[in-house]
């Protein structure tokens, strides 16, 4: 199955949940594994950006047939979102 895996986070000072993820650069892995099925999928970060809250273009799920994921937290005090956009590593 093919589109974008979106998840939204917390942005904890505790470094808890999404915490870490403006540390995040261009080509760092990301790995989702599926337990139930033991299948790991790692995908690269192409890009980052920040958006007004009301802004959900990030979300939409045509990938070019590709499968990708949206990471979605909160950056300056909550007012925007940090956007980190990855596509699966065949």
């Amino acid at each position: 199955m093919f589109g974008n895996y979106v998840i939204a986070g917390h942005n904890y000072k505790n470094k808890k949940m999404f915490g870490k993820l403006s540390g995040i650069k261009k080509g760092d892995k990301i790995e989702l594994t599926d337990i139930e099925k033991g299948r790991t999928i790692t995908y690269e970060v192409y890009d980052m950006f920040v958006v007004n809250p009301e802004d959900t273009a990030c979300t939409s799920q045509k990938t070019g047939g590709r499968k990708e994921m949206t990471l979605i937290t909160c950056k300056n005090y909550g007012t925007q979102r940090l956007i980190v956009k990855a596509r699966e590593i065949l």
